[in-house]
C-alpha cells in the first residue's frame, strides 16, 4: 500500500472507495487497500470502518474470500455494524 494512499483523509478514501469509476481488478483490493488504510491509524480511523465497508462492494467478492478473509478478519469482527455488512454479502451472492 503506497504511503500517499496511508495518508489520505477519511472524507478522500470515502469518496475513492465508493467512486463507480474505480479501476481495479477486483473488489478483494479494495477490501485489503480500506483495512491497511485504518490499521495505519487504528485508533483514529476504526471509527470509519463502517462507513467504509458500506461503500466496499462486497457482493462483487468472491464467495471464498468473504468467508475465509471478510468474515474472519479481527477488525471486522470486532465491529458488529461491519460483520452485519459482510454477512448480508455473503448471502447476497
Amino acid at each position: 500500500m503506497s504511503e500517499e494512499f496511508l495518508a489520505l483523509r477519511p472524507e478522500e478514501v470515502l469518496e475513492l472507495v465508493g467512486c463507480d469509476e474505480l479501476n481495479v481488478q477486483a473488489e478483494e483490493q479494495v477490501f485489503e487497500a480500506v483495512l491497511a488504510w485504518v490499521r495505519h491509524s487504528r485508533e483514529e480511523r476504526e471509527s470509519r470502518l463502517p462507513e467504509l465497508m458500506s461503500k466496499t462492494r462486497l457482493p462483487l467478492c468472491r464467495p471464498q474470500f468473504l468467508a475465509d478473509r471478510v468474515q474472519q478478519d479481527e477488525l471486522v469482527r470486532c465491529c458488529h455494524k461491519c460483520r452485519q455488512v459482510s454477512q448480508i454479502s455473503f448471502f447476497l451472492r
